[in-house]
């Protein structure tokens, strides 16, 4: 190797986020955490329960293994918190709350950086 450090050989260099990328990953990230927000409030359990209304693939290890895995029943949950069905919601998945609390705290956060990002 000739001279130079190894962060700048990788390209590492010092510079600020351009505003509008700033904004535009705060948008993406805010829209997509809306979508969750909004079908928790929007699609009820019972519809996702009986299939009328589908919003994911089925689960790839469910499918192979025919066992839950982490993250079966979330979609579930968090419409039923969204429907106010607390005992519900943790009877599909005990990380529901906190899925839709992460949801929301992501449609704050980007509303509060994007607001920030245009001044």
């Amino acid at each position: 190797m000739r001279g130079g450090s190894m962060s700048t050989m990788l390209g590492r260099v010092s510079r600020p986020v351009p505003r509008w990328f700033v904004r535009a990953y705060a948008a993406l990230l805010g829209a997509g955490a809306g979508l969750v927000v909004a079908g928790a409030l929007l699609v009820s359990p019972d519809d996702l329960e009986a299939g009328r209304v589908v919003v994911s693939p089925p689960c790839p290890v469910r499918a192979r293994t025919g066992r839950d895995c982490p993250s079966c029943g979330l979609t579930r949950g968090v419409a039923a918190l969204g429907h106010g069905q607390w005992s519900r919601a943790l009877a599909y998945n005990r990380a529901s709350p906190v899925a839709l609390a992460l949801a929301v705290a992501i449609v704050a956060g980007c509303a509060v950086v994007a607001a920030r990002a245009r001044q």
